[in-house]
C-alpha cells in the first residue's frame, strides 16, 4: 500500500488477506464472488463518503437549469456519488466502481478539468482516495470476514 502523506510504500497487514484468500479459494465460485463483492462494497462505501465530503458545492443556493436534463440544486453532485458492482457477465474479475451517476455527468469535468470552459480542476475523487485508502482496506477486510461468516453459516 502507498502512504500518500509520507510518499512511501507501507506493507499491508497481509496475514489477514492471506487467510481470507485461502478461505475464499476453498469456496465454490458463486459464493466466493459474493464474499469478494460484499467486501468491496464496504470499501466503496468508505470512498463514497469521503468523496461526498470533498465535493465542491455551489454556495449561491440557486437552482440551475441544465439543458433538457432539468434543474440542479446545490449539492446535486454530492447526492449523485454512487457505487455499484459490475455485473458478472461484464467482468470476470469482481469490481466495484465509485463515481458520479450519469445525471451528474459534470463531476467528471470537476475531476479532470475541461479546456475553454468554466470547469476548473477540483480533484475530489483523487483526494478522497488519498485520504481514505487505509480505512477502505480495513473496511474491505471486515466486510469479507462478515460475508465469510454469513456464507459458512448457510
Amino acid at each position: 500500500m502507498f502512504d500518500f502523506q509520507q510518499h512511501q510504500r507501507r506493507p499491508v497487514a497481509s496475514i489477514d488477506f492471506y487467510q481470507i484468500n485461502k478461505t475464499v479459494r476453498s469456496l465454490e465460485d458463486k459464493v466466493a464472488r459474493r464474499v469478494v463483492i460484499g467486501g468491496l462494497r464496504k470499501g466503496a462505501l468508505v470512498f463514497r463518503n469521503a468523496a461526498k465530503k470533498q465535493i465542491p458545492v455551489r454556495s449561491d443556493g440557486e437552482f440551475k437549469r441544465l439543458g433538457r436534463t432539468g434543474l440542479r440544486a446545490p449539492g446535486f453532485l454530492a447526492r449523485g456519488i454512487i457505487y455499484r458492482a459490475d455485473p458478472k457477465r461484464a467482468a470476470y474479475i469482481p469490481k466495484v466502481r465509485v463515481g458520479p451517476r450519469t445525471s451528474a455527468f459534470y463531476g467528471y469535468f470537476f475531476e479532470t478539468g475541461k479546456r475553454r470552459t468554466r470547469f476548473p480542476i477540483r480533484r475530489f475523487m483523487t483526494s478522497a482516495f488519498r485520504s481514505a485508502h487505509s480505512e477502505a482496506i480495513s473496511a474491505i477486510s471486515r466486510g469479507m470476514w462478515a460475508q465469510l461468516r454469513k456464507a459458512q453459516g448457510r
